[in-house]
């Protein structure tokens, strides 16, 4: 989001939209117990030929972790066991 922010046409007033939005969000903190579910995911989705872009594979280690369910589209998270997905 930071991203697309800073990279589009009208950068000053996204900034201050992503600004704003980022302030009502809770963060959440990665630790080494979201590292080992990354590393689990990661591993099975090699095994099985499935690999996903690296940065969803974190996303979905912090859910599993945090027992969060994913609101997505994109349908490579259906590869991850133990995701509880909204689609």
């Amino acid at each position: 989001m930071l991203f697309g922010a800073t990279n589009s046409g009208n950068s000053k007033k996204n900034l201050t939209i992503y600004r704003e939005f980022i302030l009502s969000c809770t963060i959440l903190n990665i630790n080494s117990a979201i590292a080992e579910q990354y590393a689990l995911i990661r591993k099975r989705l090699k095994d099985k030929g499935t690999p996903i872009p690296e940065n969803d594979i974190w996303i979905a280690a912090t859910c599993i972790v945090y027992e969060i369910s994913l609101a997505t589209n994109d349908k490579h998270f259906k590869n991850i066991g133990g995701l509880t997905l909204i689609v």
